[in-house]
């Protein structure tokens, strides 16, 4: 064999053995060193897992009706592939993507014709924009003799498909179109039925910029409370079949349960709040040709503290951006304070219901009064003489209410904003709730200072700020006669068992002997009469026109004022006179079983009396109040209340079977 014939052979079987080198060095790369990777590829590309998310808690009214759920949805997301020449356009030819949007918009909703309705045209120019900017991930390949550019865009098809038929179609068109990959993503669309009556008590959930493109979702109100977190997310084995058609393996991992929370908001109540505060607002507006700044209305019912109603307004505009008044309005409370002072010093023995007469005669001309061994002046608004402990309540006297006060001296006063938690949250757990602003150096401050200023101004509602809440709870107080912290849970459902929320009934602090309710709430029934001394006359008027009688309602009207300095547009400042206009009432009057506390704030408003525009408003919801606890079910016992939570679930299309009593 000649030397050259020799090479060759040893070249060929030389490179017969690289190529096997090769080979088996390929061979144990991908299923040695590769092997996991490409396992885990070949199960994403033969199966999924589809998430299925938790869904938040389920918010209902004492009655069951639903104020808060997740509404399953699909979320359709499209990754569509089309050839681009070398040296063409980037962009998706315009008349394939107005056929995808057409055909996908009919899927949607068959039932509209294109030409005829301006909204679905501009849905359609919505999705065309959406496929011709939707992210592209470019790709060179070969299609024939010509390179071209495969260009994949990912777009949004709908946030939000419900319809079985629209899904139907959507698929029948993933099937048909071989560039067109449709992605079906399970999510929940939290879902509010009455926005207009609940947004400010219930609140929303909705996204916020974080920055740098992140975002994230913020919870108010009631729905940041931490029982309606979404749980766990569960998940679906789908897997493919050669022709890619997908099937379910069996593999299944449920989502946890969502929570169910009963708050104690009665729908029916809430409308009427709703409606009445609106009432006062246009009154407001009608008298002064402007709407007050802020309005707040609220009910709550004496033996439990569970607040019925929360009604807010504002004259900003997007209810979303303005303040919850019942919760994070403050305003110094004036007049309507003059009972609850007057009853820690009956509780203390410094005042003689029956016996003490205070005289309440200007001595410093026109309606005002010298403050003992002082030249402050304390102002009446009409001619006062010689009045009971009765009178000074029913007449509303600053100085018949600045002599009790004085009564009490520093330990009667701290006891008074201690016994009544003035500048202290209340139990609803509501996010953004203010403290309130109140002297808190009462028993150490100059002996001047107190009885000049502090004890009077007190004693007549100021040098503290509060919010309407507060107030009610104040009052819930005093008809109760004891602490009773006010509640917006009533029980939630977890895993199905149901945990009583309400706090423990008559555990509270007794502060107040049933003589001493007694005589406040006829004085305060007092309030609401035809007598012409007292301030309730316009409210009195108006039950009468309704067909109630006296002793209906009794309540406290208070009127307070303050200035503000505020910087205007051209950036000069300005002393602006802020008036409050409140109304604290109860039903029924003889013994209280609903309080109601209706405030209206508005700027530069001369003569706005409480009894005329607060109270009127907060008498109507009381008189709703006693209806609706007289046609009220009978309540079931505890066992059965139980039985029916572990009996049902919320049903779809606003009907529930969870809760206490059918709605009304």
């Amino acid at each position: 064999m000649q030397r050259s014939e020799r090479r060759r052979i040893q070249f060929a079987f030389g490179l017969l053995g690289a190529v096997f080198l090769a080979l088996v060095g390929r061979v144990i790369y991908l299923q040695v060193w590769r092997a996991s990777p490409n396992l885990a590829y070949v199960q994403r590309q033969s199966g999924l897992y589809e998430a299925l998310p938790s869904p938040r808690g389920t918010i209902i009214d004492r009655a069951g009706r639903l104020l808060a759920y997740d509404r399953p949805v699909l979320e359709v997301r499209a990754e569509w592939s089309f050839d681009i020449s070398e040296g063409g356009s980037r962009a998706a030819p315009k008349n394939l993507a107005q056929d995808l949007a057409g055909e996908l918009l009919f899927a949607l909703d068959p039932n509209r014709p294109d030409q005829t309705s301006e909204d679905r045209r501009k849905l359609r120019k919505k999705l065309e924009m959406r496929i011709t900017s939707g992210r592209a991930d470019p790709l060179r390949a070969r299609n024939g003799q010509q390179t071209v550019r495969r260009k994949t865009i990912d777009f949004l098809v709908s946030r939000s498909v419900e319809s079985a038929r629209a899904i139907v179609r959507l698929r029948e068109i993933d099937r048909q179109r071989q560039r067109l990959h449709l992605h079906f993503i399970r999510r929940y669309e939290r879902t509010h039925p009455y926005p207009e009556l609940t947004l400010g008590v219930v609140g929303f959930v909705g996204e916020i910029d974080l920055g740098d493109g992140r975002s994230g979702r913020i919870s108010r109100q009631m729905e940041a409370f931490v029982g309606l977190r979404a749980g766990e997310s569960g998940s679906l084995r789908i897997k493919r079949d050669a022709r890619g058609n997908r099937y379910w393996t069996g593999e299944y991992r449920p989502a946890d349960a969502a929570t169910v929370l009963q708050c104690t908001l009665d729908l029916d109540l809430q409308k009427v709040a709703t409606d009445e505060l609106a009432k006062a607002v246009r009154a407001v507006q009608d008298k002064y040709g402007s709407p007050p700044q802020w309005g707040a209305m609220c009910l709550a019912k004496v033996e439990t503290g569970e607040v019925l109603a929360l009604a807010s307004y504002s004259s900003k505009a997007g209810p979303k951006l303005a303040s919850f008044a019942p919760t994070q309005n403050l305003f110094p409370p004036g007049s309507v304070v003059k009972p609850l002072v007057a009853s820690i010093a009956l509780e203390r023995g410094v005042l003689d219901w029956q016996g003490d007469r205070f005289d309440c005669t200007p001595n410093a001309g026109g309606h005002s009064w010298y403050v003992p061994n002082s030249r402050r002046k304390i102002t009446d608004e009409h001619l006062c003489g010689i009045l009971s402990p009765r009178e000074i309540i029913a007449q509303s006297s600053n100085i018949g209410a600045t002599q009790i006060g004085l009564l009490l001296g520093r330990e009667g006063l701290t006891e008074y904003l201690e016994h009544y938690c003035f500048g202290e949250v209340t139990g609803t757990g509501l996010l953004g709730e203010k403290r309130g602003v109140r002297t808190r150096d009462i028993l150490t401050m100059p002996e001047r200072k107190f009885w000049v200023y502090s004890a009077p101004s007190l004693s007549i509602g100021y040098e503290y700020n509060i919010t309407p809440v507060q107030l009610l709870r104040a009052y819930v107080a005093l008809a109760s006669g004891r602490k009773q912290e006010l509640a917006l849970a009533r029980r939630i459902q977890v895993d199905g068992r149901v945990y009583e929320c309400l706090p423990a009934q008559k555990t509270g602090q007794a502060f107040l002997e049933e003589t001493t309710r007694t005589l406040i709430c006829d004085a305060l029934a007092a309030v609401v009469s035809d007598d012409p001394n007292v301030t309730g006359r316009a409210i009195a008027r108006e039950l009468s026109s309704l067909g109630f009688g006296y002793g209906t309602v009794g309540g406290k009207t208070g009127t307070s004022e303050f200035e503000e300095r505020r910087k205007g547009v051209d950036g000069d400042v300005r002393i602006v006179d802020v008036r409050t206009s409140s109304f604290v009432g109860f039903a029924p009057a003889t013994s209280p079983q609903f309080v109601a506390v209706c405030t209206l704030q508005k700027d530069q408003a001369l003569a706005f009396w409480g009894g005329r525009y607060a109270g009127p408003a907060a008498a109507r919801l009381l008189t709703q109040a006693m209806a609706w606890s007289d046609a009220e079910q009978t309540v079931p016992s505890q066992e059965e209340e139980v039985s029916s939570w572990d009996s049902g679930n919320v049903g779809g299309g606003g009907q529930t079977s969870i809760g206490a009593t059918s709605g009304r």
